[in-house]
């Protein structure tokens, strides 16, 4: 909507070109879904949507008329969007200045994981217990399987399904007011995984992490299942302080 910014890893021409494909694929979906929001809910899941897919940055501004422009919607619509996208953790608002993509200071993403680590560990245990209910096992399952299928090694591409893993896992848990919190946490999350680079290697390790958690949760192994979880994000949280860190290091010289 306001900015595109460069992949982390280019993958190739045929890389670029599934990248493509799976934007406007993702594009035309999203253009369903605005067509029946409000206009204040189609800002903010536009610049939303914009901020989780990279396309503008940790620290960018978000101008007002731009987006007026873009999306069609007036002033007050926007700025009701903008304190939305605040309260839940995306944007900052300065004074007389306007709004910018929230940056995270390693404080910050150190806090956050502290408190998804003992969560999202509840959430595990709970999606374990509840593997009977519904359609769970057949739904985790299934994720897993589609990614081993489509992974294309693109970072989009492993952002899209981390993101489905965490929220399937957190759904099964069955606990709404857990839910909400996780919710709001993985908002925050995900600005943290946007202002550090990835790598194919931490998505390796990264997965092989989750291959524990499902077992455990697929043989309702409920304890396992959440010290598989805490250790897990534990050590994501770890790694993350670890590179903003490096880069703020970096970049204050």
């Amino acid at each position: 909507m306001i900015a595109t910014l460069k992949n982390s890893r280019s993958g190739g021409a045929r890389g670029k070109a599934a990248e493509r494909r799976r934007l406007q694929s993702q594009g035309e979906e999203r253009n369903v879904e605005l067509s029946s929001m409000s206009v204040v809910e189609k800002v903010v899941e536009a610049i939303r949507s914009d901020i989780k897919a990279g396309r503008v940055a940790p620290g960018q501004r978000l101008i007002e008329s731009e987006i007026r422009v873009a999306l069609g919607a007036s002033r007050p619509s926007i700025r009701d969007a903008m304190g939305r996208l605040e309260a839940e953790g995306f944007v900052e608002i300065e004074h007389q200045k306007g709004a910018r993509v929230r940056r995270l200071t390693s404080s910050d993403t150190e806090h956050i994981y502290q408190i998804r680590e003992a969560l999202e560990g509840v959430a595990a245990r709970l999606a374990a217990e509840n593997i009977g209910k519904r359609n769970y096992r057949k739904r985790l399952q299934s994720l897993e399987r589609e990614f081993e299928k489509n992974d294309d090694g693109l970072p989009s591409t492993y952002h899209h399904y981390n993101e489905q893993f965490h929220h399937l896992i957190v759904e099964m848990s069955e606990n709404q007011r857990l839910i909400r919190m996780v919710q709001q946490l993985h908002h925050s999350a995900f600005l943290t995984l946007i202002q550090v680079v990835s790598s194919r290697e931490a998505e390796a390790q990264a997965r092989e992490e989750h291959k524990p958690i499902v077992t455990a949760i697929l043989e309702g192994d409920g304890p396992a299942a959440e010290r598989a979880m805490r250790a897990h994000i534990r050590r994501t949280g770890r790694v993350l302080v670890a590179r903003i860190e490096s880069y703020s290091g970096k970049h204050s010289k």
